[in-house]
């Protein structure tokens, strides 16, 4: 699960992927759409209810053009002026990835990151944070999640 919300006290949800039988499909809500989920350079194992992903490289740094994820624009006058509160859950196998990172940006900004961790052997939950832009103007944003130092390519 990918869920979406909005920082403060009060949380709003902005939007999820499920990972159901439309699993990759793009969404819109009443305010902003959501892109497809993608991968790039990796490839995909056939799960249910979950985006598995496989051959992830064995190198021991962050591959910036092998990684999985999505979009989110906003629409009509909408802009980002909270932070965003990113809620995954993930695990990885033996042969999957030790080292995660998220990296964000906003409209044609150079990505920053969100955050990295050592994906658990277990499905377990992780709250990662998406500051507000510099100039709250923007209404794009692009997420995206690598994975490094692979147990095995497949």
């Amino acid at each position: 699960m990918i869920l979406f919300s909005t920082g403060g006290s009060a949380q709003v949800e902005f939007g999820r992927y499920d990972f159901n039988a439309a699993a990759e499909a793009s969404f819109a809500q009443p305010y902003c759409t959501f892109s497809m989920f993608t991968r790039v350079n990796v490839d995909g194992v056939g799960t249910a209810d979950v985006f598995n992903s496989s051959n992830w490289t064995i190198q021991e740094a962050r591959d910036d053009v092998e990684y999985v994820g999505f979009t989110l624009k906003l629409t009509g006058s909408y802009t980002f002026q909270d932070t965003l509160g990113l809620e995954l859950k993930n695990s990885a196998t033996g042969t999957g990835p030790s080292s995660a990172e998220v990296m964000y940006r906003y409209g044609s900004n150079a990505f920053a990151s969100a955050g990295t961790w050592t994906p658990p052997g277990g499905l377990t939950t992780f709250t990662k944070t998406i500051p507000v832009p510099g100039n709250e103007t923007e209404a794009f944003l692009e997420s995206r999640f690598f994975g490094w130092s692979a147990g095995s390519t497949r």
